[in-house]
Formats: C-alpha cells, structure tokens, sequence
C-alpha cells in the first residue's frame, strides 16, 4: 500500500476512491463464508459432503487442501451449538494466532491474561448474544480490524506518507446505515459474496471481475527473506533472528524461534502460522533495535539530517 501510494502521487494523483466498508458492510470477507459453511457442516456434523466446501474456500491455500475432514474440523471448530458463541466467526483464526505464543519469552508469557477474550467482550454491545452469526461477524470486522488496521496502519499513515489522500465511499454513513438494514442472505446469497452490491452494479463492471473467485493480495511471506537454499537474502534477517539478539532484546524465546527459522531454512513452513509468525518476529525485532535499542542513535541522526537539510535549503 505504501509503494502503491507512491505510484499514485508520481503519476499525478492526490486523492484516491478507495473500498473499504464494502466487504466490511455488505458481505465481502472469506471469513463469512467460513462461519456459514462452518454452521452449515454444523447442522449434519457427520456428513462427508459439507467439509468438501471448506477446501473451495481457500484454494490458493495448499497445506489446508491436503487436511483430512478430521482435521478441518478440529482446525475450524465445527461442533454442535457452536455459533451460539459470541466470537464464532473468529474463533479459528484467533486461536490460530494465539499459538504464537509459543515464541514470546516465559517473562512475557507470565504478564498475559487467563481469558483471552475477556477484553473485547466488555467492549460488545448489550444485545449482541442474540445477534446472528453473520451479523457479529461483520460487527467484529468492522469495529475492530477496519479503524485500527486497514484505515490506519495499512491506509491513511501509508497513504499520507506519499501525501495521498484516501477517500472511502463506502463508509458513507448512510451506506453504513442502508447495509445495516439489509438481509444478511442478500448480502451474501449462498456462496456469492457481496451479492446484492454486484446486482446494484451489473451493467458497470464486467463479468469476468463480478464472476472471478476472490483472493487476497498476499507476500510471498518467509521466501521474502530466505532463498531456495535456506541462506537469508539480507544480513540483518540473520542478524536480528540471532539466539544473542532475540536473547538480548528479550521478547522472544531464542529456542523456539531458532526451531521456527531452521524449518523455513528447509522449506518445511508452507503455512499461514510458520510464514506469518517469521515475519512478524523479525517485524518486530526492527523496531525493538530501531526505537529502543538504538533509539538515541536514531535521534541523532535524524536531527542531524534535518540540520543539514536547513543549511541545503
């Protein structure tokens, strides 16, 4: 998003139309999907058949489509009376990203909290127990990921840094109350998201846009940073994924971590969880050097560019 608003202010442009709200609104995400294919496998849990359409959702996702239905089923949480639960929609993916524990120092483990959902429940609505499952999940989307992730980190602090500004249509607060108001099933008809914003704009997009599978943008995660013989493409990756430098900074269990690097170095992690824990140690162990370890430093450079600048200028 950042070199995309790069290319955006070098070609001329300072302000962009841009989509947010219309997966959050009416019913774009693969993660409702998921919760309605869960619910469905749910109501006949012995079936054969309706596990099969958990693997359409992710096709790009090799590793899940080689899981047994006993896995997918553990993996998603599919039991009977689940979507009673408040978080159903974002159980998998949140108790996926808990495991990362695993990685943190017994030091910081020890500061954690029993009840990991215990924080977001006091901030839920009164009545939202008796929520649909869909309707929570586009509630939990919206209220949490969109303002923090993808408006800020991923959308005006990026897009601002190139001085482009972003304009969201879809968070319009009438088309906010308008979507609110819709049917979840017409929102997203069976399998077919965001269905009724495709029937509203039919004779504007082309067919091969409105029919193609939806799939997000996504890095080539860890082979961003190791080669197809397992040696770092840079030396700070080797560097900063160091047992004396995780040891050093102390967020991370040098141990656990020297495991998770080896497996990448063997192009042994093909999935979500190994990929996206490598990249957010490292992420994290950036900043670690750059805002405390060396922040003074950091500082003074900073100032001392800034002085020379002045003196250009």
């Amino acid at each position: 998003m950042f070199l995309l608003s790069r290319l955006v202010r070098d070609s001329g442009f300072k302000v962009v139309l841009t989509g947010e709200g219309s997966d959050e609104f009416l019913g774009g995400y693969d993660i409702y999907k998921e919760a309605k294919v869960r619910a469905f496998w749910a109501a006949q849990i012995g079936s054969s058949r309706r596990p099969q359409l958990l693997r359409k959702l992710y096709p790009y996702m090799q590793g899940l489509q080689k899981q047994s239905p006993a896995y997918l089923q553990s993996f998603f949480h599919v039991e009977e009376n689940a979507s009673s639960n408040p978080f159903f929609s974002h159980v998998p993916r949140w108790d996926l990203t808990s495991r990362t524990h695993v990685f943190f120092s017994p030091e910081l483990q020890s500061t954690w909290t029993e009840n990991q959902y215990s924080d977001i429940r006091q901030l839920l609505p009164d009545n939202f127990q008796s929520w649909d499952y869909f309707s929570r999940a586009q509630y939990l989307e919206s209220a949490f990921l969109l303002p923090n992730y993808l408006l800020s980190s991923q959308g005006d602090r990026v897009a601002m840094a190139n001085s482009v500004e972003g304009r969201y249509p879809f968070l319009d607060y009438r088309i906010a109350e308008l979507s609110f108001r819709i049917p979840p099933k017409l929102k997203m008809k069976v399998l077919s998201e965001k269905y009724l914003l495709k029937r509203a704009f039919g004779d504007l997009v082309p067919d091969a846009v409105k029919r193609r599978p939806k799939q997000p943008y996504r890095a080539p995660d860890a082979a961003s940073f190791f080669d197809s013989n397992g040696k770092a493409r840079h030396d700070y990756v080797s560097d900063l994924l160091a047992p004396e430098r995780l040891r050093a900074n102390g967020i991370f269990e040098p141990g656990a971590v020297t495991k998770l690097v080896e497996k990448v170095r063997n192009g042994r992690a093909t999935g979500f969880f190994e990929n996206a824990s490598l990249v957010g140690i490292l992420s994290t162990q950036i900043l670690y050097e750059k805002f405390i370890t060396n922040l003074k430093e950091n500082l003074f450079h900073a100032a001392d560019r800034a002085r020379s600048a002045t003196v250009c200028h």
